[in-house]
């Protein structure tokens, strides 16, 4: 089929500008013993468009032990250009 010059490319409306700040906690409790806890916690002053805040909470049981992430991310939308 040959193009038109009335076809249009689909383009997106707005792209993804990347995830900044966070703020994440990893805890592992081996079985049997003490739970051992990380936190990492990124900023950016003066964040601007359109910002989307995701919350997370997730476990997992292994054999060795326990597994918990949890925290938030804050992500920008941008216009495509």
């Amino acid at each position: 089929m040959a193009d038109s010059p009335h076809r249009k490319t689909a383009r997106p409306l707005t792209t993804f500008g990347g995830v900044e700040p966070f703020n994440l906690t990893f805890e592992f409790t081996p079985t049997g013993g003490e739970t051992v806890t990380e936190t990492d916690i990124r900023s950016k002053p003066n964040l601007h468009g359109d910002l989307v805040t995701c919350s997370f909470d997730v476990t997992q049981e292994f054999p060795e032990g326990t597994f918990h992430l949890f925290g938030s991310a804050t992500g920008v939308f941008t216009p495509a250009s």
